[in-house]
């Protein structure tokens, strides 16, 4: 699709361009304001339904992780292609649901729709694997279950 191209397109010419490059891709972030968790926590605090797509799939990425694994990226000078990505690819519904029950939210509350790639411009799935910059950067970041939690424990003490 044309985001597919795009992006595509934006890596060739950094590399066509530059010798000295580190390209990043990641998906999904969570840790900061404006994220997936905070937009379920405060729907469903309300108990207003939150609706998410059971049909796009990607690796939530927890900011603590992607800072480690960035850090270590230009502290080593390291070049090339890096998926700063969290380990587990998952649908938005299913991501949601983790976060209701981290959050001890009704994830009930939670419908699934699917997306319609017709008139989207979003591929369906962005399953990223970071095995190979794990390895390279000797990290592993954190599955949804070790870091959601923590990050749900402080939103929970926060309000």
């Amino acid at each position: 699709n044309q985001y597919g191209k795009d992006k595509a397109a934006a890596e060739k010419l950094t590399q066509e361009k530059l010798s000295d490059y580190a390209i990043i891709r990641t998906a999904q972030i969570y840790g900061v304001a404006g994220d997936l968790v905070r937009l379920v926590q405060r729907t469903l605090a309300v108990q207003e339904k939150f609706t998410a797509f059971s049909n796009l799939t990607n690796c939530p990425t927890w900011i603590e992780d992607l800072f480690e694994m960035l850090n270590a990226i230009i502290i080593n000078g390291y070049k090339g292609f890096f998926h700063c990505v969290g380990p587990e690819a998952v649908s938005r519904y299913q991501y949601a649901c983790k976060i209701a029950d981290s959050l001890t939210l009704d994830a009930s509350r939670i419908k699934a729709i699917s997306l319609d790639f017709l008139n989207d411009v979003r591929p369906s799935t962005v399953r990223l694997s970071g095995a190979l910059t794990y390895e390279r950067l000797q990290f592993c970041a954190g599955s949804l279950e070790e870091n959601l939690p923590a990050y749900c424990s402080s939103l929970i003490q926060s309000t």
